[in-house]
């Protein structure tokens, strides 16, 4: 198993493309996700591109859900598009928070646990529990406690906090 510290170090060369592959935001507006041809991406093309960027990172899918989050806090002017500019800046947030969460303490399923959560990566990002809406927190409560997170579910309350 690689440990967090070395997938750090190996993550930025797989973005680099080393591997044959063409990674970094511009490979996002490909022929074969931008399906229409017309330099933005919509929410069906963006939810390709990171797929498509999560599969050649051997991690698991998010839902459709987490990547309409990052079209509505990443679409500045409105259009319910993605252009190369707002790309930029999501693609740049989107490995951010990638990274944050391979490098955090997972449980034997690849699920962040709670706890290193809420104390070393929300901290990281900036952000604290205080600051989290309790409606959005409520969605991993289990039981007296809170359930451990996919990245999936980590992405999302992080977007929308």
């Amino acid at each position: 198993m690689i440990g967090p510290a070395l997938l750090f170090l190996i993550l930025p060369s797989q973005l680099l493309g080393d591997h044959g592959n063409h990674f970094g935001p511009y490979h996002w507006f490909s022929y074969r996700i931008d399906v229409n041809r017309d330099g933005l991406l919509n929410a069906r093309e963006l939810c390709s591109a990171i797929t498509e960027e999560l599969r050649n990172l051997r991690t698991r899918p998010v839902s459709d859900d987490t990547c309409k989050d990052f079209e509505e806090k990443f679409d500045m002017d409105g259009n319910n598009k993605i252009d190369p500019r707002e790309l930029n800046s999501l693609y740049l947030k989107f490995h951010h928070l990638l990274s944050v969460f391979m490098q955090g303490d997972l449980d034997g399923y690849g699920l962040m646990k709670f706890g290193y959560f809420a104390e070393f990566a929300l901290p990281r990002l900036g952000l604290s529990l205080n600051r989290m809406n309790q409606m959005i927190l409520n969605t991993v409560k289990i039981g007296h406690g809170f359930s451990n997170l996919s990245l999936d579910k980590f992405m999302q309350l992080v977007l929308n906090i």
